[in-house]
This record gives structure tokens, C-alpha cells and sequence, in this order.
């Protein structure tokens, strides 16, 4: 997906997110709008990140500036092996958001799930391939959980400081 500068608030995002969920339309199309809104509600999160050197104009810029980066994408620019990561999978937020069907204080709390995290393409792939084993023996794990079952150190730029809840 080909980054766009931002032009949506918060709310016009959260009143759009409630608007889809309850539109009576085949499930395929819901799923791509919700897709697209997962990533403009995480594509909010590069306007509201004091990320101080992690911006780049090289190629991918802004894309990668996100509030979460693994230890191995610390400090690492552009989109030189990174890969922008949902904390919790967009699979998993898209059953969820149709679950809820319209009840709004349930889809406020998904929406508060959608968390970008930039990792390495490596970590991306473990990730991946974590979600897929898990699958198989019915263990799935979600959010951050991910990440310490995977051995993935998450530094957060806004408060400086490692995350204790993805800590392996």
C-alpha cells in the first residue's frame, strides 16, 4: 500500500470504522474497507510520534515512523529491511471489528488494538510463521504476546523506554 500524507482525524476515523461494521454489504467488501481503515488508524500514529531521529526522507520515509520498533529496527532508516507489523494481526481485528457487529464500546476497545510496531524482515517473519505453528497446534497468541514468544525486545519513542508487556 503507497504511503499518503494523512488528511483524517481520529474521530472522522472512528465514526468511518462504526460506519463500515455496520453497512449491509458482502462480507468481502467490509473486509478490504476494514483493511484500508486499519491502516489509516496506524498510518494516524506517524503524526503523533516524537520519533527524533527515526525520520528519513529515504525511501519509505514516514511509513516507518511509528511509535514501537523492535530492537533489531531500533535504528534503522527507511525501509532498509523493515517491515511495518500489526501488534495484533489484522486478521484477528477484522474478526473482531465484525464480531462486534455495532456495539461501540466493544469496536472502540478493538480499535484501541490497532498498534503498528516496525520490526526487521527476519522478525517479521518469525512473527508470521509463529502465527502459523500457533494455528495449527490451536495456541494462538495475540498482541504483544506475540512478540515475547517470539524473543522481540519493543522500544517505545514516546515514552522512551523498553516495553515491559512485550518483553521476552
Amino acid at each position: 500500500m503507497r504511503f499518503k500524507p494523512f488528511e483524517w482525524n481520529k474521530d472522522q476515523l472512528h465514526e468511518a470504522l462504526i460506519k463500515v461494521i455496520t453497512l449491509d454489504i458482502a462480507p468481502s467488501i467490509k473486509k478490504e474497507l476494514l483493511t484500508i481503515l486499519i491502516w489509516k488508524i496506524g498510518e494516524y500514529e506517524i503524526e503523533n510520534t516524537d520519533s527524533g531521529s527515526w525520520y528519513s526522507k529515504k525511501k519509505g520515509g514516514k511509513k516507518y515512523v511509528m511509535r514501537y520498533r523492535s530492537a533489531a529496527a531500533k535504528d534503522l532508516e527507511g525501509d532498509n529491511g523493515l517491515n511495518h507489523e500489526h501488534v495484533y494481526t489484522k486478521a484477528w481485528l477484522i474478526k473482531e471489528l465484525l464480531n462486534a457487529k455495532n456495539d461501540t464500546r466493544i469496536i472502540s476497545e478493538i480499535e484501541g488494538k490497532i498498534i503498528p510496531c516496525i520490526v526487521t524482515k527476519k522478525e517479521h517473519k518469525i512473527l508470521s510463521d509463529n502465527d502459523r505453528n500457533a494455528k495449527k497446534e490451536e495456541r494462538i497468541l495475540h498482541g504483544w504476546d506475540r512478540y515475547k514468544n517470539a524473543g522481540i525486545r519493543v522500544w517505545d519513542t514516546r515514552e522512551k523506554r523498553w516495553l515491559r508487556e512485550a518483553a521476552p
